[in-house]
């Protein structure tokens, strides 16, 4: 799986305006980042973005208990956070808007 979660990466630092992708386990802590970010936003990204994520899924399962909660988009005026849950891991990507 590691092989894949690198491929993954590589595949998406590559698209036009993505400036990092870090994947953060299920307590939000930043398992690796690439390119290589400062320490405070690699461990920033994933602290904020993991409560929000949690209160995202037991939302999206109150309202239906059949449904899942799969992706979250986050735009401001400078970046676009896009955040991808999975079971092991959660992948962030950060953009330029």
């Amino acid at each position: 799986m590691a092989s894949e979660i690198e491929d993954t990466m590589k595949r998406l630092t590559a698209h036009k305006g993505v400036q990092s992708v870090v994947v953060m386990n299920s307590d939000g802590i930043p398992i690796r980042t690439v390119p290589a970010m400062e320490a405070k936003d690699a461990v920033l990204y994933p602290a904020l973005l993991s409560g929000l994520v949690d209160q995202a899924k037991n939302m999206i399962k109150s309202l239906d208990p059949t449904n899942e909660f799969q992706t979250m988009r986050i735009r401001s005026n400078k970046n676009e956070i896009l955040v991808y849950p999975e079971k092991e891991y959660t992948l962030v990507v950060v953009q330029s808007a």
